[in-house]
């Protein structure tokens, strides 16, 4: 059954691949509920063996560039939005629930607009595991080789080689 799930998955992301103009190589993997929103102008490019799991999101906004390396995988529900510049390395597997964006609201003391955004790049180097439920902001470079633990929030830049988790504490207090 998994044997006959992989090869639907596999018919259907290369028809959506070309139907959307998505610059692509062979055996990519688009599993049930994955919603592709590419505007015009904008540039992806998925390389061999790309998966995108069930129920994925992936918007890529007008004039922009998302760029997905050979192997790499994003689990179940995961978001990426991109409305400047997002690459993500070879063989880099995502967690479920990861989220990434390239961009921020613009806030000031006028308060929030709707359609204003401050925008930025992510890049993510091969070889990388990013851990469920994290979220990447813009401005981040992640290096080669790293991990990044399940709930983390990332934004900067972390070098090649290293294992990031983000610190948390539990206070448990009774009920008074």
């Amino acid at each position: 059954m998994a044997y006959l799930r992989n090869i639907v998955a596999v018919i259907r992301g290369n028809i959506k691949c070309t139907l959307w103009k998505i610059k692509h190589t062979y055996l990519i993997r688009f599993f049930s509920g994955v919603i592709l929103t590419i505007e015009k102008s904008a540039s992806v490019e998925m390389k061999r063996g790309v998966m995108i799991g069930r129920n994925s999101s992936i918007i890529v906004r007008k004039n922009a560039f998302l760029s997905m390396g050979e192997m790499s995988s994003i689990n179940a529900d995961c978001k990426i939005v991109c409305q400047n510049y997002i690459s993500i390395g070879n063989n880099t597997i995502f967690g479920p629930n990861v989220l990434l964006y390239d961009h921020d609201h613009i806030f000031n003391s006028n308060g929030v607009k709707r359609n204003d955004f401050s925008k930025g790049k992510i890049i993510i180097g091969d070889n990388c595991w990013i851990g469920a439920g994290t979220i990447i902001l813009k401005d981040t470079i992640i290096g080669n080789n790293c991990v990044i633990g399940a709930g983390s929030v990332i934004k900067g830049k972390i070098p090649s080689g290293m294992i990031c988790v983000q610190k948390r504490e539990s206070i448990i207090n009774a009920i008074k």
